[in-house]
């Protein structure tokens, strides 16, 4: 068995993939050269519902992670690089649009979704008549590195999408899209001495007892229409909760 180990770990430490291990307090205890030549330590989830995600470590790569969450608390992160980003769809399906639709009923009449506070948000981003096809990716980028685990995002259209919050009430919610709006902003920033070119709106709501996915969906619509007529032309948030 010892032969083995030491066969793993050698291989483990040529190969091409970035492998971690870690204790149940967090703390690393092994690594092999490719993860310890990132520029910062990754973030882990250590969540058995989400055990994979993307990650951009910040020098220009992508990597697809996998967690392996033992019971004693013991993590083994695995990571390997994504050739190119994935890219956010200029027009989503109707097939698209429907399993966003499916996957948010389907959270929101889950018995923890009755039992806590659950918001949903209608983000729109244009420039006056659409966004530019990177600047949406960059939004879902952004998403996909600073959303909560499990939250999730979907596009309902073109520069429009459909945020479900679980777990999060009016403060939780707002705090969540503000974020995801500065994050944005840093990752897009106008040229010197230019203004922002693209509009950040966004309307939330939180779901009330016993309400269906329709009427909520509503609600932040109608959230949305507010924070665009309150700020023609700018970028706004407005969480609706009538």
């Amino acid at each position: 068995m010892s032969d083995t180990t030491d066969t793993l770990i050698a291989a483990l430490r040529g190969s091409d993939l970035w492998v971690g291990l870690f204790d149940a307090q967090d703390q690393l205890c092994w690594s092999n050269a490719r993860f310890d030549a990132l520029p910062a330590q990754p973030s882990r989830r250590r969540d058995p519902a989400q055990p994979r995600f993307r990650l951009e470590p910040g020098d220009g790569r992508a990597l697809w992670v996998s967690e392996t969450l033992q019971p004693d608390g013991t993590l083994l992160w695995v990571a390997a690089e994504l050739a190119s980003p994935p890219a956010a769809p200029t027009q989503p399906s109707a097939a698209e649009q429907r399993d966003a639709l499916q996957r948010a009923a389907a959270a929101l009449g889950e018995p923890r979704g009755r039992r806590q506070p659950f918001s949903i948000a209608v983000v729109e981003i244009g420039d006056g008549a659409q966004a530019q096809q990177g600047l949406l990716n960059t939004f879902v980028r952004q998403c996909r590195q600073h959303l909560r685990p499990g939250d999730t995002l979907s596009p309902l259209s073109d520069g429009e999408f459909l945020l479900l919050l679980p777990g999060a009430g009016p403060l939780a919610a707002t705090a969540i899209v503000e974020r995801l709006h500065r994050r944005l902003a840093d990752a897009a920033p106008a040229a010197p001495g230019a203004t922002t070119t693209y509009r950040f709106s966004a309307g939330l709501a939180q779901a009330k007892a016993g309400e269906e996915l329709e009427a909520l969906l509503q609600r932040a619509r109608r959230a949305l229409a507010s924070a665009r007529e309150r700020a023609p032309g700018l970028s706004r948030i407005v969480f609706l909760d009538a």
